[in-house]
Protein backbone atom coordinates (compact mmCIF):
# COMPACT_ATOMS: atom_id res chain seq x y z
CA UNK A 1 0.00 0.00 0.00
CA UNK A 2 1.13 3.56 -0.80
CA UNK A 3 1.75 6.02 1.71
CA UNK A 4 0.32 9.33 2.08
CA UNK A 5 3.19 11.14 0.95
CA UNK A 6 3.38 9.19 -2.50
CA UNK A 7 -0.39 9.87 -3.40
CA UNK A 8 -0.97 12.58 -5.80
CA UNK A 9 -2.89 15.53 -4.93
CA UNK A 10 -6.82 16.12 -5.89
CA UNK A 11 -7.70 18.61 -7.77
CA UNK A 12 -11.01 18.63 -9.34
CA UNK A 13 -12.36 20.82 -12.03
CA UNK A 14 -16.31 20.26 -12.21
CA UNK A 15 -18.62 21.36 -15.35
CA UNK A 16 -21.59 23.52 -14.64
CA UNK A 17 -24.50 21.78 -13.13
CA UNK A 18 -26.91 20.32 -16.05
CA UNK A 19 -30.56 18.58 -15.32
CA UNK A 20 -30.79 15.11 -16.73
CA UNK A 21 -34.16 13.80 -17.13
CA UNK A 22 -36.16 10.97 -17.26
CA UNK A 23 -35.99 9.76 -21.32
CA UNK A 24 -39.83 9.01 -21.06
CA UNK A 25 -42.83 11.05 -19.61
CA UNK A 26 -43.14 10.50 -16.35
CA UNK A 27 -46.50 10.69 -14.10
CA UNK A 28 -47.18 13.69 -12.31
CA UNK A 29 -48.03 13.08 -9.01
CA UNK A 30 -47.36 13.97 -5.42
CA UNK A 31 -46.27 11.43 -2.79
CA UNK A 32 -47.05 12.31 1.06
CA UNK A 33 -44.27 10.96 3.24
CA UNK A 34 -44.14 8.65 6.53
CA UNK A 35 -44.50 9.91 9.86
CA UNK A 36 -40.58 8.68 10.85
CA UNK A 37 -39.56 10.71 7.15
CA UNK A 38 -41.23 13.93 8.89
CA UNK A 39 -39.82 13.62 12.43
CA UNK A 40 -37.13 16.46 12.49
CA UNK A 41 -34.87 14.43 14.59
CA UNK A 42 -34.38 12.45 11.52
CA UNK A 43 -33.55 14.89 9.50
CA UNK A 44 -29.90 14.88 8.03
CA UNK A 45 -27.99 15.38 5.15
CA UNK A 46 -25.21 12.72 4.34
CA UNK A 47 -22.27 12.55 2.17
CA UNK A 48 -20.52 9.86 1.12
CA UNK A 49 -18.37 8.70 -2.10
CA UNK A 50 -18.36 5.48 -3.39
CA UNK A 51 -15.31 4.10 -5.39
CA UNK A 52 -14.80 1.07 -7.28
CA UNK A 53 -11.48 0.05 -8.99
CA UNK A 54 -12.87 -1.32 -12.77
CA UNK A 55 -12.88 -5.08 -14.09
CA UNK A 56 -10.06 -5.79 -16.10
CA UNK A 57 -12.42 -6.08 -18.61
CA UNK A 58 -13.46 -2.72 -18.73
CA UNK A 59 -10.14 -1.24 -18.96
CA UNK A 60 -10.41 -1.25 -22.49
CA UNK A 61 -13.17 1.57 -22.41
CA UNK A 62 -11.13 4.29 -20.96
CA UNK A 63 -11.39 6.13 -24.16
CA UNK A 64 -15.04 6.04 -24.13
CA UNK A 65 -16.81 9.07 -22.71
CA UNK A 66 -18.00 7.28 -19.35
CA UNK A 67 -19.41 10.85 -18.33
CA UNK A 68 -21.75 10.68 -21.35
CA UNK A 69 -22.78 6.55 -20.43
CA UNK A 70 -23.74 7.84 -16.99
CA UNK A 71 -25.73 10.46 -17.90
CA UNK A 72 -27.57 8.40 -21.02
CA UNK A 73 -27.97 5.03 -17.99
CA UNK A 74 -29.26 8.18 -15.41
CA UNK A 75 -31.67 9.52 -17.98
CA UNK A 76 -32.91 5.41 -18.50
CA UNK A 77 -33.04 4.86 -15.04
CA UNK A 78 -35.29 7.92 -14.01
CA UNK A 79 -38.01 6.55 -15.95
CA UNK A 80 -38.88 3.72 -13.36
CA UNK A 81 -37.14 5.57 -10.28
CA UNK A 82 -38.85 9.34 -10.77
CA UNK A 83 -39.21 9.87 -7.74
CA UNK A 84 -35.15 10.69 -7.56
CA UNK A 85 -36.32 13.65 -9.77
CA UNK A 86 -38.99 14.51 -7.54
CA UNK A 87 -39.02 17.98 -5.35
CA UNK A 88 -39.33 18.12 -1.58
CA UNK A 89 -41.75 20.98 -0.55
CA UNK A 90 -43.30 21.34 3.01
CA UNK A 91 -47.50 21.45 2.88
CA UNK A 92 -48.46 24.92 4.04
CA UNK A 93 -51.35 23.47 5.68
CA UNK A 94 -49.59 21.20 8.19
CA UNK A 95 -45.89 21.41 7.18
CA UNK A 96 -45.46 18.14 6.53
CA UNK A 97 -43.24 17.10 3.94
CA UNK A 98 -44.47 15.97 0.55
CA UNK A 99 -42.65 14.76 -2.70
CA UNK A 100 -44.21 16.61 -5.74
CA UNK A 101 -42.87 14.39 -9.05
CA UNK A 102 -43.58 16.47 -12.30
CA UNK A 103 -43.32 15.57 -15.54
CA UNK A 104 -40.06 17.20 -16.80
CA UNK A 105 -38.14 17.02 -13.36
CA UNK A 106 -34.81 15.71 -13.92
CA UNK A 107 -32.12 15.08 -11.29
CA UNK A 108 -28.34 17.80 -11.13
CA UNK A 109 -25.36 15.79 -12.54
CA UNK A 110 -21.95 17.49 -12.47
CA UNK A 111 -18.57 15.87 -14.61
CA UNK A 112 -15.82 16.00 -13.03
CA UNK A 113 -11.92 15.96 -14.22
CA UNK A 114 -8.98 15.19 -12.33
CA UNK A 115 -5.27 15.19 -13.91
CA UNK A 116 -4.37 12.25 -11.92
CA UNK A 117 -6.11 8.76 -11.55
CA UNK A 118 -8.69 7.10 -9.34
CA UNK A 119 -5.59 3.97 -8.83
CA UNK A 120 -3.08 6.89 -8.14
CA UNK A 121 -5.09 8.17 -5.36
CA UNK A 122 -5.25 3.99 -3.76
CA UNK A 123 -8.91 4.64 -4.72
CA UNK A 124 -9.70 7.51 -1.97
CA UNK A 125 -8.89 4.90 0.94
CA UNK A 126 -6.23 7.48 2.04
CA UNK A 127 -7.32 10.70 0.46
CA UNK A 128 -9.24 12.03 3.84
CA UNK A 129 -11.09 14.85 3.53
CA UNK A 130 -9.68 16.70 0.17
CA UNK A 131 -12.27 14.08 -1.61
CA UNK A 132 -14.78 15.68 -0.34
CA UNK A 133 -13.94 18.14 -3.12
CA UNK A 134 -16.15 15.55 -5.38
CA UNK A 135 -19.15 15.45 -3.70
CA UNK A 136 -21.58 18.48 -5.05
CA UNK A 137 -22.42 20.95 -2.48
CA UNK A 138 -26.05 21.87 -1.78
CA UNK A 139 -26.45 24.71 -4.22
CA UNK A 140 -30.07 25.80 -5.71
CA UNK A 141 -29.71 23.89 -9.60
CA UNK A 142 -31.66 25.98 -12.42
CA UNK A 143 -34.91 24.04 -12.85
CA UNK A 144 -34.72 22.81 -9.30
CA UNK A 145 -35.52 26.03 -7.44
CA UNK A 146 -38.20 26.06 -4.93
CA UNK A 147 -37.47 22.57 -3.75
CA UNK A 148 -36.16 22.03 -0.11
Amino acid sequence: MESEDSLSPLVVEKSEVVLVKPSKPTPDVSLSLSTLDNDPMVESIVQTICVFAPEPYLEDQANHDLAYLLQHALSHALVYYYPFAGKLHRKSDDNRLQLNCKPGDGVPFIRATAACTLSSLNYLDSAGDEAYQLVPCYEPVKGCEGSI
